[in-house]
């Protein structure tokens, strides 16, 4: 009997491609909205040359896509190009030599079909890291004007895509010295600053909030061992689960024979050490190193091409992989599970909840308290404008900088929080979401409102009692009425940690009183803590008991 051989164009890697894409984009249509992708979407509806937590590539893409077509098809519909023509640029990068193990390899990991589908900013990361790689191996092998410009714009890509692609062009810098005897390289690097200049502008006219957020808010927890094995089992899963460990060994393995590949080496270990010793500083999550897999990706595919044994190996892992991502995808789109589960999931059953909360507002404006993601999902799903007010437990959002917040002053709201407090009733939507509310009948909130303690020179002694200016600066652009709400006035406060733990919150005296036009300082008495070390102070509002969010961390040392 004659064997049956599958048609050569099933093999080609256009057609596997282009499968994948028709593939991505059902699934970006049936599968409701993950969290942060609607947050991303809030970003959109304001373009701009930044945000408070990320460049504005992301924000970019998601206007493009949903201005063509306004559903969750739509927020994602540039991430599927993009990730897309991402795979074909590092099909290229690989030599195109055996196309069945290269996309069993990509098509392996768990961030592949991830970054597939959400609209998050690792989606044009994951793209501009393909182009930097392959515009490298380029200006590598021809050092030219067209190269040196083109490698210029995808490092400035890289940039607007996420903050953390400074990474693979530091370490790919790194391994080869020698660049900075060219001079087109100081050209290279020209092209990038003029082209990431805008950005920069911005942040400075936003009084670099992105930049505190991450290197303030995000790094002052102690140490914990538990974030270290959290982004080591992390960095597993999004590679695997099960072949994940075979591919970090291919390409810890794999000898580099030319300069370029030397770069793929740098980037691939580098980056993961580098967040690997960023762990016992802070959180990391998995996704951020999205721009060493790629890198990981070639390695482990030119290793394993030559090595027969581990090739056999490899399919084993990969082909059950090849089922559970089938399910999990399935799973994205029906929830088939024969029971209930014990908390909400990202993508099914917002939609009825929107209904739900829209139908318990009774109209009004409805506002969410430390949360950016239910907020987003809300506008997303019912269509109507929400807030988020963020208080001393959180951290800012991008609803800080939103003008939604004037339009709701003096307004009856729906405030939702996420826990039990006097005054507040439970309530349980249909998708298992759990949330606390209560109605404020003349809601007032200083979001713009921003204190800046002057403590240059003090010098800190324990048990001593301080008198320290502080700068109250208006930034809503109007006269802000700090008693407009005679009830709920509120206080200048000052919290003290110790590392994450909260020592002590101390209040003035008296409500503020007054009118605030633009910017005045007032003086603010601040007991310092009985015991010398290391301390972190943020000043804020105090309004009914609430701690918001108004100032900055800064760290002192008390002697």
């Amino acid at each position: 009997m004659q064997r049956l051989v599958a048609p050569s164009f099933f093999r080609s890697p256009y057609f596997i491609m282009g499968v994948w894409f028709c593939l991505n984009l059902i699934q970006a249509f049936f599968t409701e909205l993950f969290h942060d992708e609607a947050y991303y979407w809030f970003y959109s509806r304001n373009l701009a040359l930044g945000y408070h937590d990320h460049p504005p590539a992301i924000a970019l893409m998601i206007k493009a896509g949903y201005s063509l077509f306004p559903n969750e098809l739509g927020v994602r519909f540039f991430t599927v190009i993009l990730n897309t023509a991402g795979i074909g640029l590092i099909y290229k990068m690989s030599g195109e030599e055996n196309p069945v193990l290269f996309f069993s390899i990509l098509f392996s990991m768990f961030i592949t079909h991830i970054s597939g589908l959400l609209a998050v900013p690792d989606s044009p990361f994951f793209f501009f890291t393909a182009c930097f790689l392959l515009a490298l191996k380029y200006y590598l092998e021809n050092d030219n004007l067209k190269n040196a410009l083109v490698l210029g714009l995808v490092i400035a890509g890289l940039l607007y895509s996420k903050y953390h692609g400074g990474m693979p062009v530091f370490f790919a810098v790194l391994s080869f010295p020698k660049l900075f005897f060219r001079k087109s390289f100081w050209g290279v690097f020209a092209v990038a600053f003029l082209l990431f200049l805008p950005h920069w502008i911005w942040m400075h006219q936003h009084d670099y909030s992105s930049l505190k957020f991450h290197l303030l808010y995000r790094a002052k927890a102690p140490f914990d061992f538990s974030r270290l094995t959290n982004y080591v089992g992390g960095i597993l899963l999004v590679t695997g689960p099960l072949a994940g460990w075979l591919l970090m060994y291919s390409g810890i393995k794999y000898k580099a024979l030319t300069e370029w590949e030397r770069a793929l080496k740098y980037c691939f270990g580098g980056i993961l050490l580098f967040l690997l010793l960023l762990s016992f500083q802070t959180h990391i999550e998995a996704n951020w190193a999205a721009s060493a897999l790629v890198p990981m990706t070639l390695l482990s595919y030119f290793y394993l091409k030559e090595n027969a044994v581990l090739q056999k190996w490899f399919y084993r892992l990969a082909i059950p992989s090849f089922v559970l991502f089938g399910i999990f995808r399935v799973f994205l789109v029906w929830n088939f599970l024969p029971f209930p589960l014990s908390t909400p999931i990202e993508f099914h059953g917002w939609k009825t909840w929107a209904k739900q909360v829209d139908s318990l507002a009774q109209g009004n404006p409805v506002v969410f308290a430390n949360s950016y993601q239910l907020p987003s999902k809300y506008m997303f799903y019912s269509g109507k404008p929400t807030w988020a007010a963020s208080n001393l437990a959180y951290h800012r959002t991008q609803y800080d900088f939103s003008e939604i917040e004037n339009s709701l002053q003096g307004k009856k709201v729906l405030y939702c929080i996420g826990w039990d407090k006097n005054g507040v009733t439970k309530f349980r939507a249909q998708n298992g979401h759990t949330f606390y509310y209560k109605w404020m009948e003349n809601f007032r909130s200083f979001g713009k409102v921003s204190l800046y303690p002057e403590t240059e020179g003090v010098q800190w002694r324990t048990g001593e009692e301080k008198i320290i200016p502080v700068k109250i600066k208006n930034e809503y652009g109007f006269p802000v009425d700090f008693r407009s709400n005679p009830d709920c006035m509120p206080y200048l406060t000052c919290t003290l940690l110790k590392g994450d733990r909260v020592l002590s919150t101390q209040k003035s005296s008296a409500p503020l009183d007054f009118v605030l036009k633009d910017t005045l300082t007032t003086d603010f008495t601040l007991k310092m803590p009985d015991s010398p070390g290391s301390y972190y102070m943020i000043f804020s509002l105090s309004q009914c008991e609430d701690l918001t969010m108004n100032g900055y961390f800064g760290k002192i040392k008390v002697n």
